[in-house]
């Protein structure tokens, strides 16, 4: 076993180590039988992944690509679609969580693959965020110029998201027995709406997808404003981000360009149709005062704060303008 890469600081007292570990002998030149799998062979194949240098060309099987750099997909099968060499690696990532409801969040949140990020695009147009810390309720006049203080932390309870998203529990900690049955499950999430996806292959969004790392500019004012923020009536825009992620991960691809489109007549869920407003009221009466009263003092402390920096911003273009006539005179 090879260290790739050491310790990787995750936050809150939690560490990463990404490890590169042989392929086991005994799986030498296995195929895989599994339909997806090979769905997924296919795909790699399809997308360029070359030949291992080095390795000895025989017949015409042998000279088949195989995969040393490409990450495993978690939500395929494990066993090796390709003919295995002295060259294949496992990466094997370890994660340490500083207590027991970090471990059990990630494991909730990362436990089948892709599936938060086929969920991720149902509800972050809504304004809601799953993300590595919790679901999040994002404040939308904040957000524009300064992300982070625009979340506001739900819960990081996983029984209480799946009920809130309408999602059945007990499937969930069940293993899904093919990409289709996954699909399916995040397809009964209350806020999916099949049809929002029949105009997404006239779209060329750009931007980066709400839970990673913000990408900021300046503006007209000199205030820091976020890329890609989405308005109240933009389509559905496959991002960068995912189309990025598209192009790597098989199932997401399958998820992108399969299963939606064939399912854009399906009976939207009982709440896909909520404007943000009201998802906004739903999330309050669901999680109670407390979070309430979060919310309202988050939205009232940062709008005022962005109208205040906005007002400095404009005094400060003013003076310029003023100096540089009394200059010119």
């Amino acid at each position: 076993m090879s260290l790739v890469r050491g310790r990787q600081r995750t936050g809150r007292g939690s560490s990463s180590f990404i490890f590169a570990v042989p392929w086991p002998k005994e799986f030498d030149n296995e195929i895989a039988a599994d339909p997806q799998v090979r769905a997924k062979t296919d795909f790699l194949r399809s997308a360029g992944c070359k030949r291992t240098e080095g390795a000895e060309v025989k017949n015409e099987e042998d000279q088949k690509p195989t995969t040393t750099s490409t990450q495993p997909d978690t939500t395929a099968l494990s066993t090796p679609p390709f003919k295995s060499s002295a060259e294949k690696y496992i990466q094997v990532d370890i994660h340490i969580y500083a207590n027991g409801a970090t471990y059990n969040w990630h494991l909730f949140h990362e436990a089948h693959g892709d599936l938060w990020n086929m969920l991720g695009g149902i509800i972050i147009p809504l304004e809601l965020t799953c993300a590595t810390n919790g679901l999040h309720l994002r404040i939308k006049d904040v957000e524009t110029y300064n992300k982070l203080p625009s979340w506001v932390k739900m819960t990081d309870d996983p029984a209480r998201v799946l009920d809130y998203l309408g999602l059945d529990s007990d499937q969930n900690w069940t293993p899904f027995m093919s990409w289709d049955d996954m699909m399916a499950y995040a397809a009964t999430c209350r806020f999916h709406d099949p049809g929002r996806w029949r105009s997404r292959d006239k779209q060329d969004g750009e931007g980066e997808e709400h839970a990673d790392l913000t990408k900021e500019t300046k503006d007209g004012d000199g205030l820091k404003k976020v890329e890609g923020g989405l308005t109240e009536d933009d389509p559905p825009k496959l991002k960068h981000n995912d189309r990025a992620r598209a192009a790597k991960r098989p199932a997401f691809h399958y998820w992108i360009d399969t299963y939606l489109p064939a399912y854009l007549d399906d009976t939207p869920g009982k709440n896909a149709h909520m404007t943000r407003e009201e998802v906004i009221e739903d999330a309050k009466k669901f999680f109670g005062d407390l979070f309430t009263s979060q919310f309202e003092d988050r939205s009232t402390r940062w709008t005022r704060q962005v109208k205040v920096d906005k007002m400095w911003s404009e005094l400060r273009k003013s003076c310029l303008c003023r100096a540089a006539r009394s200059d010119m005179l």
